[in-house]
Formats: structure tokens, sequence, C-alpha cells
């Protein structure tokens, strides 16, 4: 609808929208700011909405429960992510999906601070290669393959006690360069593999008694690893 239109700055969609197109806004590289619709229908941000868009920072209401794929892919100049929390969620309700590389590329982010009323589903390399990305805090379901890949200025990660974490996908956190610690919550059974290849900054890992599978070279060229 309104792809490559550069000059438009700022979007308010109102309420009554209950969905966008795919790439509805895809290219449009001088739009600052938009602000999403807050109604219970519009649960969703469609395929590559905002692909490549100028965007500097996103609100997420909290009636959005899935982040369609690449859906602000390329968004290189936004620096803040909120998602809005739910403190009336339960069960599955709570459950946020951020879907393969929706937010890939997205090199001025640093910082994601997720509401505990919330756990996310991160699938296939929706973070991998944020470059400014520091500091994660959150409680999560599952991180999927490539997940935080290439996130090389990342020095915490946080589960919060809320995390229902089985499974890490392969490649995970690779070349998250300076990341030195990491407390696994009890609930992980399997760590896919590469997972921490070439984090080599890590100093510490914290490995659940849950754990039944360790994938290959999972913790290859860890050169700083002293404890396990």
């Amino acid at each position: 609808a309104f792809q490559n239109c550069r000059a438009l700055e700022y979007v308010h969609l109102p309420d009554i929208v209950t969905a966008l197109g795919e790439r509805v806004f895809y290219g449009c590289s001088n739009l600052r700011e938009v602000r999403l619709p807050e109604n219970n229908d519009f649960m969703a941000i469609s395929r590559a909405a905002f692909f490549a868009a100028g965007l500097q920072r996103i609100r997420i209401p909290r009636n959005v429960i899935r982040i369609e794929s690449t859906a602000f892919l390329g968004c290189s100049v936004m620096h803040t992510v909120v998602f809005d929390p739910d403190p009336n969620a339960q069960g599955a309700q709570r459950v946020r999906v951020v879907d393969q590389r929706a937010f890939a590329g997205c090199n001025a982010l640093r910082e994601l601070t997720l509401p505990p009323s919330l756990v996310f589903d991160i699938r296939h390399a929706a973070f991998e290669n944020c470059d400014s990305l520091a500091r994660v805090v959150g409680e999560f379901v599952a991180l999927g393959n490539f997940a935080f890949r290439g996130c090389m200025s990342m020095n915490t990660f946080t589960f919060g006690t809320g995390s229902n974490l089985a499974w890490m996908g392969v490649s995970c956190f690779e070349r998250c360069t300076l990341l030195e610690r990491l407390e696994l919550p009890n609930t992980v059974t399997q760590i896919g593999n590469e997972a921490f290849l070439r984090c080599n900054s890590l100093q510490e890992v914290r490995l659940p008694a849950s754990l039944t599978h360790l994938g290959r070279r999972a913790f290859t060229e860890c050169s700083s690893l002293t404890a396990i």
C-alpha cells in the first residue's frame, strides 16, 4: 500500500484497523514513528510490514501476539523496542511469538527488556546480527536456530524466573563475543549444535540437571571458558 513512500515520516493507525497487509510500509526509509492499533482484533504485525523502514522506536501493544517474519528486518536506526505488559494474561495468552528474522539487522537496537507478564517464543534468526544489542532480559519458552547469532555487543542475557525453555537452537548465541556468563533455566533439555560457537569472552555457563543433549561443537572456540 505504501511501499517505498520515502517522504512518509509519521503514521497513526486508528484503533478500528484490525490487520496490516504484507510489506505495507516496506522501504519507507524516512518513516520515524508509527502508532499501532490497540484493539483485540489487531493481533499480528504482518510479514515485512516495516522492512527497511526508518523507524527509531516501536511500541508493541498488548493485543499483538505475533510479529511475523521480517516485519522489522533491516530497520537499521531503530534503537528501542517496547512490549506493553499484559498483567491479566494467563497460560497460553501470555505467549508472544517473534517470527523468523523479525528484527534481524536492527543494528541500533541496544537493549531488550521484556515484561515479566509475557513469555516469548523467539524463532529462527529473529535478532540475528543486531550489532549493538548489549542486554536482554525476559522470560522465554523457545530460542530458535540463530536467534541471537552475531549480536557482538551482547554482554548480558538473563532468563526470567518464569522461563520454561526446553531447548536452544543451533548457533543460538554464536559470535556473541562479549557474553561472559549465562545461567540456563532448569527446564532446558537440549542445546543445539554450535550454540555458543566463538563466544570467546564466555567464562561461565551453568548447565541445568535437566540437560540430556549437548550438541556438537556447542562450546567450540570459547577460549575464556573456565567453569561449567
